[in-house]
């Protein structure tokens, strides 16, 4: 039974994600993708790096449209790890696109709440509403 036991630990182990990565596991580039059937305009890029200051931070430029406008931004971020949680905070560097027949319509920066799905994805909301998905791009080089 012992030997039963310590085979399925191994194996949850070894091919289960785990819950909670290293900061430093973000460090690289993700694409951004919405889970929101409502909202499929939503997409992105974010890098995220070590500062100078050692924190990690990030460049993020992320692209919406809703009711007919259009924006994309190129935003400073912010990165914490806190548990099994990476926070995201987000202001805007520079508006890249702005397309606004239909006002009111304002871009606001992206926040993100995520959690680790693999060593190489994370799901959360950005701005407490949308559900995304982080995917590594060029998950081989890190």
């Amino acid at each position: 039974m012992m030997r039963v036991l310590a085979v399925l630990l191994f194996f949850v182990m070894t091919t289960m994600p785990a819950l909670a990565q290293e900061a430093q596991d973000l460090i690289g580039r993700w694409k951004i993708i919405s889970l929101d059937e409502e909202r499929p305009e939503f997409s992105g890029e974010i890098s995220i790096y070590q500062g100078d200051s050692g924190k990690l931070e990030g460049e993020l430029v992320a692209q919406d449209a809703y009711a007919g406008n259009f924006g994309r931004a190129l935003q400073g971020c912010s990165v914490t790890v806190s548990g099994e949680y990476v926070f995201v905070y987000s202001f805007i560097k520079e508006m890249l696109v702005w397309e606004v027949p239909n006002p009111p319509f304002g871009y606001v920066p992206d926040h993100f709440r995520m959690t680790w799905e693999s060593e190489d994805a994370l799901v959360g909301l950005v701005n407490g509403r949308l559900s995304v998905r982080w995917e590594r791009i060029d998950p081989g080089l890190v």
